[in-house]
């Protein structure tokens, strides 16, 4: 159980980051033996699942996962059962809205609905954020399973570890994550979690640049807090 643990916490981690990571710093951040490194990329080489990156020692995705990707994209059940709800809740609220879901090194974005109006932001269908920054991730942070919570906050230094906690203690008290240019500059983001029973699914993000949501940034709280409610309603019913 321990190989395959390491192997996919190596291909995990080569596909989280954004740029080519070699075998030494893999071992250094992940804490795995060079030799054992070494093996498991040959292994994820040889199926297609990582290739060298151009110009540089390091690895990058490989062709397998280009396909697996667009078909992630095209079929997830996620995103196809949530469109609706998304859709609604940017006609309602005129802002951007996503399902953004955990994985062990960062956040994905699964499901986006553009908003009619203007934003600049970093998240796009399949794009990848940190696992720390912005309301999405802390949401996530403060809902999910306790143990790969502490995972992450084992990464981060004392004063770091301490204000975070106070943040996702506030979260988890008031029931969702607000957060200001966090990610990206002057754009506001609420975030509620999705449930499926009692285990953390995803969340439901509203993002909308800071001098519009200012404004009426209660509202939009509560749409997105509506809606997200409609999705746990859906989830515990789908029949």
């Amino acid at each position: 159980m321990q190989k395959e643990r390491r192997l996919l916490n190596i291909l995990s981690y080569i596909y989280s980051n954004s740029s080519p990571k070699n075998a030494k710093e893999i071992s250094n951040a992940l804490s795995i033996p060079l030799s054992t490194v070494y093996r498991v990329l040959r292994i994820l080489n040889d199926w297609g699942l990582i290739t060298n990156a151009y110009e540089s020692d390091g690895f990058i995705a490989g062709p397998t996962s280009y396909g697996a990707t667009q078909q992630f994209q095209q079929y997830s059940a996620i995103g196809h059962m949530f469109s609706p709800f998304l859709e609604a809740l940017v006609k309602e609220s005129k802002e951007t809205a996503a399902i953004i879901v955990p994985t062990p090194h960062h956040t994905l974005c699964v499901a986006l609905e553009e908003s009619p109006s203007l934003l600049k932001c970093s998240f796009s269908l399949g794009g990848k954020q940190s696992l720390t920054k912005g309301a999405s991730a802390k949401t996530i942070l403060a809902f999910q399973e306790q143990n790969i919570t502490n995972r992450v906050l084992q990464q981060l230094n004392i004063d770091q570890q301490t204000s975070l906690l106070k943040e996702l203690h506030l979260i988890t008290t008031r029931g969702y994550g607000l957060s200001i240019g966090e990610i990206d500059a002057d754009v506001w983001g609420v975030s509620f979690p999705i449930m499926k029973k009692d285990e953390l699914l995803a969340v439901l993000t509203t993002m909308a640049p800071y001098y519009r949501a200012q404004q009426y940034n209660q509202q939009l709280i509560n749409l997105t807090q509506k809606y997200a409610n409609q999705i746990n309603n859906f989830l515990s019913h789908p029949y």
